[in-house]
């Protein structure tokens, strides 16, 4: 009951923490605050073949990237690994329209029942200048999150290959394998209270052009069969999040008791002890349950905000300049 109570805390200041680096990314599109919206909900990943990527890009005006679509994370992932502005072919709903600035900006096509998106792919994917965005565009739509079986991908439309011009195919895998929920709340849900690691990996696949013959149903059937094979061959890895030393955890934490100690006239020595008592608890319950793990990469943070806190309201500016410069420390004793 008390583990399910502190998970449920837990998971309120991770949707806040989540949502604040979210709009904070969309502001001031900082690549790495979107790894730092993934870290916050366990998902960790890499890429293989980045160089594909810049190579297409640097040497052709034409063509187009399409990645298989497995869940509403697929376009976190490709930013965070690319690094850079992509432009995105997406159809509309909740979380598109909170990004429709950055997609916009990014020269991305949100999805008009009322346009032609054939004939804006087509013109598109003809006439990029080198070293433009390129398009990604998911051929299996909205409905290729719902997979059917886990060993291939959702069937594509033609729209993507309507245009006959080269096609750099992207891979997205996960392991554990899965499965995204019909509705996106319940999506949203699901990854907010995930408690366990989600891996993935980006495979960049060679280009695949198409030949003199080729109509857009036998290029696109081509483009499929090469990635559905590739996908099952892919291997993800297994990443895990790097725990701070605990010698780093132990000597942090001294050093805001002692910045508490120093700088205050009015002590209470009770909450100086349950400080220390819950401290110990996290050492000792570490890696025994996804919870104490949580409290134990981020009860810094939260003692740091509270001693903020408490001395701006006191106006004891010394312990509040004192606490940054210890929060300050165990950011770059972390890298």
């Amino acid at each position: 009951m008390i583990n399910q109570l502190i998970l449920f805390i837990i998971n309120i200041i991770k949707t806040i923490y989540g949502t604040i680096i979210f709009f904070t990314f969309l502001i001031l599109q900082k690549f790495n605050l979107v790894e730092k919206f993934l870290d916050i909900f366990n998902i960790y990943g890499n890429i293989e073949n980045l160089e594909k990527y810049y190579h297409f890009k640097k040497n052709n005006t034409e063509g187009l990237a399409v990645f298989n679509h497995v869940s509403i994370l697929d376009g976190l992932l490709l930013l965070t690994q690319f690094k850079e502005p992509l432009s995105f072919l997406v159809s509309e709903n909740i979380l598109v329209t909170l990004c429709k600035n950055f997609i916009q900006n990014s020269n991305g096509i949100i999805i008009n029942k009322n346009e032609n998106t054939t004939k804006k792919i087509i013109e598109i994917s003809s006439n990029r200048k080198k070293n433009d965005p390129i398009l990604f565009i998911a051929p299996s739509g909205v409905v290729g999150m719902i997979q059917k079986n886990k060993y291939k991908i959702s069937k594509f439309k033609t729209g993507a290959f309507a245009s006959l011009k080269p096609i750099l195919p992207i891979i997205i895998k996960y392991n554990p394998y899965y499965k995204e929920p019909k509705e996106i709340f319940t999506s949203l849900i699901h990854i907010i209270t995930n408690t366990n690691n989600l891996n993935y990996k980006i495979k960049v696949l060679d280009p695949i052009y198409p030949e003199e013959n080729d109509t857009i149903e036998n290029f696109r059937d081509k483009v499929y069969e090469i990635m559905n094979k590739e996908k099952n061959k892919l291997t993800v890895d297994k990443i895990e999040k790097k725990d701070n030393p605990i010698s780093l955890f132990i000597l942090i934490n001294i050093l805001l008791l002692l910045s508490y100690l120093l700088f205050t006239n009015t002590i209470q020595y009770s909450q100086v002890i349950l400080i220390t008592i819950i401290c110990c608890i996290i050492l000792y319950f570490k890696n025994t349950h996804y919870i104490y793990n949580y409290l134990y990469s981020n009860i810094i943070y939260f003692y740091t905000l509270i001693i903020l806190i408490y001395s701006l309201k006191n106006n004891n500016y010394m312990l509040f300049i004192q606490s940054i410069l210890c929060i300050i420390l165990y950011k770059l004793c972390q890298k």
